[in-house]
């Protein structure tokens, strides 16, 4: 049986900041809560392999993880994750992605990587970009490195869908510098109080769509973005594109997902997105798209059972205590420790002992786990 590795062993590894592994990418998605569970809660959806490295939690200036932050004077862990994910499902039984791409993108000023998928489409070439810009400078999450990003490739799609989430008004990038190459754009946002209110504290949703008109036309635009909360939200929207040989009809969910211990309330968002699609009626393709706060569940140690938490406090000078999960306490959690993890969102915890540091994000991966 394959040990496991813990959580400080791989944080470890992510924060060497040396190119991860192919184990290491296929140990950690294989533990990734979303896709666990995908079948259950957005049935034939699928999601191209990942093969890229986790997009959060990342160091805002120099783009590697850095799996902790300072929060009132205190050290909280968090686990590594793809948060940043996009999901399509088919529609139309004879439509085939003939080609695609499924990347992160490495681009710093904020805590989270963006993620591109390209597909090919009859005769159509989409592009979608999910970006949680937290608060960051707009100048550092300047879309023109993204721009970049598509010049490298050598290639434009017809249609561009662009989604940010934790969007403020302080942090909107300016979107002109598309225009060179598409001279359409919608943008979508939500239009109640509490949308208002998230853009204010930095946890707002935009979303862009970009085209040429000279080269497709889109039409019967039709979308649903009542969904919106204080901190998360969702904006679904559904239109047909067309050109001289074809026609397409797409919809889309731009969604940023709640972290919650409360798996069930996780789950609900997300399968609620879905059922706003299919109410907008029935598309060829659809695509689920944002950050969906997915996590890499770990163990505290090689003999716990896998974390699936927000915060650890990794600064307490107490010993192991085993997990949290759906509100049961582990065995392994002392009772005197119990007044003290309270409400359950949070553990306490430190290891028993320093964990060496490792010269090479390579020595734990060593044949005795691939065997």
């Amino acid at each position: 049986m394959r040990p496991k590795i813990t959580f400080y062993e791989i944080k470890d590894i992510l924060e060497s900041g040396f190119p991860l592994s192919d184990n290491i990418i296929s140990y950690l998605v294989n533990r990734d809560v979303l896709l666990g569970v995908i079948d259950n809660i957005l049935p034939n959806y699928r999601e191209s392999k990942i093969m890229f490295e986790p997009t959060y939690k990342r160091d805002c200036q120099t783009g590697i993880m850095k799996l902790e932050k300072n929060k009132k004077f205190k050290r909280i862990g968090r686990l590594p994750g793809y948060a940043d994910r996009i999901l399509y499902k088919l529609g139309n039984p004879s439509l085939n992605i003939k080609e695609h791409i499924y990347d992160s993108i490495k681009l710093t000023g904020n805590d989270h990587f963006p993620v591109l998928y390209f597909c090919r489409l009859h005769s159509f070439t989409i592009g979608i970009v999910t970006w949680n810009i937290g608060s960051a400078d707009k100048n550092n999450i300047c879309p023109a490195k993204l721009l970049k990003y598509f010049e490298d490739l050598g290639e434009y799609t017809d249609i561009l869908v662009i989604g940010f989430q934790e969007a403020s008004i302080y942090s909107i990038p300016c979107l002109d510098i598309w225009k060179n190459i598409y001279n359409k754009q919608i943008h979508i946002s939500g239009t109640n109080f509490k949308s208002y209110f998230g853009h204010l504290i930095g946890y707002g949703l935009e979303t862009c769509i970009f085209w040429d008109d000279s080269v497709v036309q889109i039409d019967e635009l039709k979308q649903d973005s009542s969904n919106e909360r204080f901190t998360k939200a969702s904006h679904c929207f559904r239109f047909r594109i067309k050109n001289n040989r074809h026609e397409l009809v797409c919809s889309f969910a731009n969604i940023h997902a709640p972290f919650t211990n409360n798996k069930n309330k996780y789950y609900d968002f997300i399968k609620n997105a879905s059922q706003k699609l299919d109410n907008l009626g029935v598309s060829d393709i659809y695509f689920i798209f944002g950050d969906l706060n997915s996590r890499s569940k770990l163990p505290l140690c090689s003999d716990c059972l896998d974390l699936y938490i927000k915060n650890i406090y990794l600064n307490h000078k107490i010993p192991p205590i085993g997990y949290i999960e759906n509100k049961y306490l582990s065995r392994k959690v002392p009772n005197e420790m119990r007044k003290i993890i309270g409400n359950n969102k949070t553990l306490l915890l430190s290891p028993t002992r320093p964990l060496p540091k490792l010269k090479t994000p390579t020595n734990l991966f060593s044949k005795q786990f691939f065997l």
